[in-house]
Order: structure tokens, then C-alpha cells, then sequence
């Protein structure tokens, strides 16, 4: 009798590890899919601005302050922005550069970084050792490129959210800078830009939209052009949704893998 009821004491123990182990599943799940609920439906952000402005007035670079300040998510591009001369070059510090800050009304302002240990034919992907725009040419890997999508630039003592829509190579003689109030050189633009990108991005953009380049060289195609890798964001538009959009390949990206 003594070892019927050990037994049965034993499946009864069984029995209520097995429900409490089904009950944490459950819950488990049920949180899991509260977040990509959440995360699909807008309700929580996929990306979170930090505060840049004051570290932009408190960085030095040979005597200068830098004139704002930029942050790839995903990477750890997080650099002030400069108006590059002769003694922040020779500063040795590290930093990001533009030729001109774009004025009312205009459309496209280009941001420059070097690249110097990261430009193979294999990029490494977020190396942790990488300094300036080297890892910006891990937008070459479709998976981290479709996890990372909004990149933060701090102008005028404000801090902006902007959202990728194009990733690509380009030749040096076809990237000058693009600075117009023209909405058709603007329309040209952006549709040159999704034509040549790696990654069709499920994101709308039109003439009216303040759009950024960032670009940093490469000899992913050896000696050869294109010499120059690109990655383009357009502002987050007011009331719009700080949420993931849906990226796909194409037949860009099958030819350089």
C-alpha cells in the first residue's frame, strides 16, 4: 500500500511540474507576442532618440565645436559632425564631415567618413574596433541591414530622427552633392537612388522630403569603380510612426554575393 500511494504521489508531482512548466509557456508566449504586436501596430518605438545636442557643445575638436552630431542604429557611428579644415584633419580625432549644410528649401545634404580598415570585399559587420563610417558598410548584410533602419542627426541644436530608404554603391564622378530647391532634379534623384539600392525598403519618399547621404569609400570592387558606398535617409515625417519597415533584396544584391 505504502508504495501504490508513493507512486501515485510521484504522478501527482509529475503532473503538477508539467502544468506549471505549460503555464510559463504560455505566459511566455502571450508576452512575446504582446511585444511584436505592439511593435507592428506603432504602439511602442523602434528606435529611440538620444540626447545630443549638449554633447555636441561640450566635444572640442582643435578648438572647434562640431556643428552637430550623428548615430547609425546598429553601429557604432555615434561621431560628431564637422565642417572639415587643415587642423581638425590634423587633429587625428575622430569625426564626420560636410561640405555644406543645407539651407531652406533645399532637399539633400552629404555627410563623408572615412573608411580605412573595412574596405574589402567581405566587410566585417559591426566590429566593435571600427572607428568613423567603417561600419557603415555593414548595410552590405541583408540581415543586419533589415534590423537596422533609422539613423539620428543632430543640426541647429535639435535632435532628428531619419529613416533609411536606399543602400548602394556609386562611382566617384556620379557622387557630387545634390543641393536643390528643383523637385524634378529631386524626383530624378531618389528614383536613381532606389534603382541602384541593394534593398528594396517598403518606405515612401517624395521631393518635398529632406534627405541625407552618407557616404564613405570602398574597394569592395577592387581598384574599380563604384568607389563609393551610400546610404541614404529621408526625415521621419511629423505624426509618422517610429516603427520597422519590411526590406527585401534585389538584383543588386544578388550580383555583388
Amino acid at each position: 500500500m505504502k508504495k501504490r500511494r508513493e507512486k501515485k504521489n510521484s504522478n501527482k508531482a509529475n503532473m503538477i511540474a508539467m502544468a506549471v512548466f505549460l503555464v510559463a509557456v504560455i505566459i511566455l508566449l502571450a508576452v512575446e507576442g504582446i511585444k511584436l504586436y505592439q511593435e507592428y501596430a506603432g504602439q511602442t518605438e523602434y528606435y529611440t532618440i538620444e540626447e545630443r545636442v549638449e554633447t555636441a557643445q561640450n566635444t572640442s575638436i582643435a578648438n572647434a565645436t562640431p556643428i552637430g552630431w550623428v548615430r547609425v542604429q546598429g553601429t557604432n557611428i555615434d561621431y560628431p559632425l564637422v565642417y572639415e579644415t587643415t587642423s581638425i584633419y590634423e587633429s587625428g580625432d575622430d569625426y564626420l564631415w560636410t561640405p555644406y549644410v543645407t539651407k531652406e528649401g533645399e532637399n539633400r545634404m552629404t555627410i563623408y567618413g572615412h573608411n580605412i580598415l573595412n574596405v574589402s570585399s567581405n566587410p566585417l559587420i559591426a566590429d566593435p574596433n571600427q572607428k568613423r563610417f567603417e561600419q557603415l558598410m555593414s548595410f552590405t548584410d541583408y540581415d543586419f541591414a533589415k534590423e537596422n533602419q533609422y539613423v539620428q542627426i543632430t543640426l541647429n541644436g535639435e535632435n532628428y530622427l531619419y529613416k533609411i530608404f536606399a543602400v548602394g554603391f556609386v562611382d566617384t564622378d556620379e557622387e557630387r552633392g545634390l543641393y536643390t530647391d528643383d523637385s524634378n532634379d529631386m524626383k530624378e534623384y531618389i528614383e536613381q537612388t532606389k534603382e541602384n539600392s541593394l534593398y528594396d525598403y517598403d518606405v515612401d519618399v517624395n521631393s518635398s522630403d529632406q534627405i541625407i547621404s552618407l557616404i564613405t569609400c570602398t574597394r569592395y570592387f577592387g581598384n574599380n569603380e563604384p568607389s563609393q558606398f551610400r546610404v541614404d535617409i529621408r526625415k521621419v515625417r511629423d505624426d509618422e510612426k517610429i516603427t520597422k519597415s519590411k526590406v527585401t533584396t534585389t538584383d543588386n544584391y544578388d550580383i555583388i554575393k
